[in-house]
């Protein structure tokens, strides 16, 4: 999988269109522009598996791992949160805030 990122980076440098190239690897145009973006802003290295061009963690370590055990064992009743029996996105989000 990790040689489908240089794969359509080579492609469309080559001049193919995202959307045939998103067809030929078989991977979301969303993935493509991703890599296209880091190849452009940090080039052959920012493709490199174990690199990470996204943001930097808000959380810390120890504050992700205190999320993940309420989100595995609680559900968003259990701390005080809107009625329901199963995590969102949204709900996540309002407990970290």
């Amino acid at each position: 999988m990790e040689g489908q990122h240089y794969q359509a980076v080579a492609l469309v440098l080559q001049g193919y269109p995202y959307t045939p190239v998103s067809q030929i690897i078989g991977r979301s145009l969303a993935i493509i522009s991703h890599d296209i973006q880091a190849y452009r802003s940090g080039g052959l290295a920012a493709l490199e598996p174990g690199h990470s061009s996204g943001r930097h963690h808000r959380l810390t370590a120890e504050q992700e791992h205190t999320l993940a055990e309420i989100v595995i064992h609680q559900t968003p009743q259990d701390v005080d949160l809107p009625a329901q029996r199963n995590w969102t996105g949204p709900l996540v989000r309002r407990l970290i805030t």
